[in-house]
């Protein structure tokens, strides 16, 4: 596949044939329940690990996680044959929009929120912003546990960002859990066959959204695969789904974007008693 400048084009057009596959090791991602398990390569990070093994929300860990794994690497990882998280994040960053360029809610300001025309939108645009502050005083203010990272307002509010419009949900096939409980550290609690892990990756963000999507994700056997599910001639932009049944207020919500004449759109009329006549009007 390549990148397009507005999309991703798939070099062939066989479905089922991974466009993308990726190593679990080089995602961002959290497990949702305990035992709390997450990308290995951040555990070299003592804070950071602490938070990701607490009962922190996914999108705070993914957020920590993403300004870490967008930092410069040390400079002990240059010589190493194999590619790190946070070599191939920040590498990767170039690709990333900046906070200019995001339009999710929580960059929105007073007159951007009136321009919404919808109190629901206005009023989680305003709580996404105190979730900001609260998660930036609590946990990456200097003084702060995370303070040891360097991280400024702006960069939080990015990377959260980042997360908010990026970040997907998966189940794990049952070899991935087995290679997770084998590696992973400690391994305190129960084992889990089920797992469920929110994570973001490089390069599956340039999958733009459609409703009849021609591709589809999943991980298989410790790797993070997108493949056509649909036939597609070579050239064509390859597509994804980001939300099943999405309305324009659920995709500006949750990605801060809508489309033009999204089929999953709905108005809400009043009850039926609250219409003159009773809802029954004659002709």
């Amino acid at each position: 596949w390549m990148a397009a400048c507005q999309g991703t084009s798939s070099v062939k057009n066989e479905p089922s044939s991974p466009l993308l596959s990726l190593p679990m090791h080089l995602l961002l991602w959290v497990s949702d329940k305990a035992p709390y398990m997450f990308t290995p390569g951040a555990a070299e990070c003592d804070e950071l690990a602490d938070l990701l093994r607490s009962k922190a929300s996914w999108d705070l860990k993914l957020t920590a996680m993403m300004f870490w794994a967008t930092r410069p690497p040390p400079a002990s990882e240059a010589s190493s044959h194999t590619i790190s998280v946070q070599q191939l994040w920040h590498q990767y960053v170039p690709f990333l929009p900046s906070l200019q360029q995001m339009s999710h809610l929580l960059l929105f300001n007073d007159a951007e929120r009136e321009e919404l025309q919808d109190d629901e939108l206005a009023s989680y645009s305003v709580a996404c912003q105190k979730l900001l502050d609260d998660w930036y005083c609590t946990y990456f203010a200097p003084e702060a546990p995370l303070g040891c990272l360097g991280a400024s307002y702006e960069d939080i509010e990015w990377a959260m960002a980042i997360v908010r419009t990026r970040a997907f949900s998966l189940p794990l096939d049952k070899a991935t859990c087995a290679d997770l409980h084998a590696t992973s550290e400690g391994k305190a609690g129960e084992e889990r066959w089920d797992m469920l892990i929110s994570a973001a990756s490089p390069f599956a963000d340039m999958l733009n959204h459609t409703v009849d999507a021609s591709t589809t994700f999943q991980i298989k056997n410790s790797f993070f695969e997108i493949a056509l599910c649909a036939s597609r001639s070579a050239g064509a932009e390859a597509d994804l789904c980001y939300m099943q049944n999405g309305s324009n207020a659920d995709l500006m919500q949750t990605f801060g974007f809508s489309i033009p004449g999204n089929p999953n759109d709905r108005i809400k009329f009043p009850d039926a008693s609250a219409l003159p006549g009773g809802g029954l009007n004659k002709v």
